[in-house]
């Protein structure tokens, strides 16, 4: 195996394979070689996101951002999960990649995302990240239907209390709705 001159002191490497530690040092250079790796990791698919999860956990926010971009373009929707926690991190990019990704993977993340919104509607970044994410991927009547929801997620001067409510009835017709 190859050993690097640069890897973070948290990372460990027994967490990742051959192919993926041989681009991690080049998602920190200058942006054509940072490019060309991130595009080589893609280019690797879904097998490797559970390694980009890894590097989301670093502090590193520039692993952590490339990471984010990975997971992202792969479009997966086994990522589902660990794109809406990131809708509360600290770094804006972070959670913005994240939103653009569930946009991405489409309409299968909506449920999901419906439940997070139940449990974690006071969160500003949640209900900003959340919003976003609702009014690209609900059809015209969906939104018309749900503007109450969108209002609530919307209008950070109030508490949100209907905000899990409105979000489960969301919820409860995505699941009868044939559009899934």
């Amino acid at each position: 195996m190859k050993t690097f001159s640069k890897f973070p002191e948290d990372l460990d490497l027994n967490d990742f394979t051959e192919d993926v530690l041989a681009l991690v040092p080049d998602l920190e250079d200058h942006g054509a070689v940072r490019r060309e790796a991130r595009e080589k990791l893609i280019d690797l698919g879904p097998d490797i996101l559970p390694q980009m999860y890894k590097l989301l956990e670093l502090e590193n926010s520039q692993l952590r951002w490339e990471a984010a971009q990975v997971i992202k373009f792969i479009a997966s929707e086994e990522s589902i999960p660990i794109l809406i926690t990131l809708l509360n991190d600290v770094d804006f990019d972070i959670r913005r990649i994240a939103s653009n990704a569930l946009i991405m993977i489409g309409r299968s993340c909506l449920i999901p995302l419906c439940e997070h919104i139940s449990g974690n509607y006071d969160e500003v970044n949640v209900r900003d990240c959340a919003h976003y994410v609702l009014t690209e991927l609900l059809t015209k009547k969906e939104h018309d239907e749900n503007i109450d929801l969108l209002y609530a997620l919307s209008n950070f001067r109030r508490s949100g209390e209907a905000i899990p409510h409105l979000a489960y009835e969301l919820r409860e017709k995505l699941i009868d709705s044939p559009d899934k």
